[in-house]
C-alpha cells in the first residue's frame, strides 16, 4: 500500500545539520483534546496506524520513566512500536524515546518531543525527532 500523503495543514522541516525532523500540524481542537489523543490508549489505538486500522494492543504508562507499546493489527511484518516517556507536561509537552522500531532508524532509541501550542480555538502540534 502506498504511503498516505500529508494533510494540507502539515508542514515538515528537515535540519540535516542537527539530524532533526520537525512535523507541524494544526488541529481545530483545544490542545487539551490533542494531548489526550496522544496519551489515552483508547484514542491512540484509533489513529496511530497509518493504514487506518485500529491497533490490536495499545499500552500506555503515562509518567516519566513509564513505557508504552503499540502493536499493529494483522501486520506480522510490522514490529511493535515501543518506548519510554522522559517528560510529561500536560497539556503542553510530551517527550519520549522510541525504541528503534522504524527502519532505517533501528537501533538505539530516538527522542521525539511533541509540543502543543494554543492558538485561537486550535492547537498547533510540533513533533521534533532527533
Amino acid at each position: 500500500m502506498p504511503p498516505k500523503s500529508l494533510a494540507p495543514d502539515t508542514r515538515v522541516t528537515v535540519d540535516r545539520a542537527t539530524n532533526t525532523i520537525v512535523l507541524t500540524r494544526t488541529f481545530t481542537a483545544p490542545r487539551e483534546d490533542v494531548f489526550e489523543a496522544w496519551t489515552q490508549p483508547e484514542h491512540v489505538a484509533c489513529w496511530w496506524d497509518a493504514s487506518g486500522a485500529r491497533l490490536s494492543l495499545c499500552e500506555i504508562d503515562l509518567r516519566p520513566g513509564g513505557a508504552f507499546r503499540f502493536v499493529h493489527q494483522g501486520q506480522p511484518d510490522v514490529p511493535p512500536f515501543s518506548g519510554v516517556y522522559r517528560e510529561i507536561v500536560p497539556p503542553e509537552k510530551l517527550v519520549f524515546e522510541a525504541m528503534g522500531a522504524i527502519a532505517p532508524f533501528a537501533g538505539p532509541g530516538r527522542t521525539r518531543e511533541v509540543s502543543l501550542h494554543p492558538e485561537r480555538r486550535t492547537a498547533r502540534e510540533q513533533a521534533k525527532e532527533h
